[in-house]
């Protein structure tokens, strides 16, 4: 809206407005000294009569030749359309967010289960064997280069050896019951 220095209106989206003065709200009161003084004005209107909504209203003034009475360009903008971006914004963010997230945990699941499992095996293997419930010791899968690889494999080495030594020992007891 285009606002004389007397508070009229001279241009509007409602034709009906035009010629018309301000109001006696506060909100118009506030508008109407800025527009006399030539100042910038803006200020948030939480129910405006108009646009029935929040606004954001902003004053410049405009100086007409070289008069002592500013006019002001007014512009109402519903705070819904301000915010509508930010908004949208900050929603894509959370989804976002959300999704690598949740993303995240499952790739430290698989991570973690790819580290913990062969070594829960392991420990299991040798529990049986500790606690004699099997006379050799199985040897584990190597599926990786990594620390746990070289621990299966490292495992296995073991598992062999003692596997052999525990033959070995069998074997000596064997010809030792023979020759008595």
């Amino acid at each position: 809206a285009l606002f004389a220095n007397n508070g009229m209106y001279v241009a509007h989206y409602s034709p009906t407005l035009v010629g018309q003065t301000l109001g006696e709200s506060a909100e118009d009161k506030a508008l109407m000294k800025a527009i006399k003084s030539g100042k910038r004005y803006e200020t948030i209107i939480t129910k405006d009569k108009s646009l029935g909504e929040e606004i954001y209203r902003l004053s410049v003034p405009i100086v007409i030749g070289e008069t002592d009475t500013p006019w002001a360009f007014v512009v109402n903008i519903p705070t819904r359309t301000i915010t509508e971006l930010a908004v949208e914004t900050r929603n894509s963010v959370i989804l976002i967010g959300g999704v690598l997230g949740l993303l995240m945990i499952i790739v430290l699941m698989i991570m973690m289960n790819r580290l913990i499992n062969p070594i829960t095996i392991m420990s299991g293997r040798l529990e049986k064997t500790v606690s004699h419930q099997t006379d050799r010791i199985e040897e584990l899968p190597v599926e990786s280069r990594d620390e746990v690889g070289i621990l299966a494999k490292s495992f296995n080495t073991m598992a062999r050896h003692l596997n052999s030594s525990r033959e070995k020992l069998e074997d000596a007891n064997q010809e030792v019951r023979v020759l008595n």
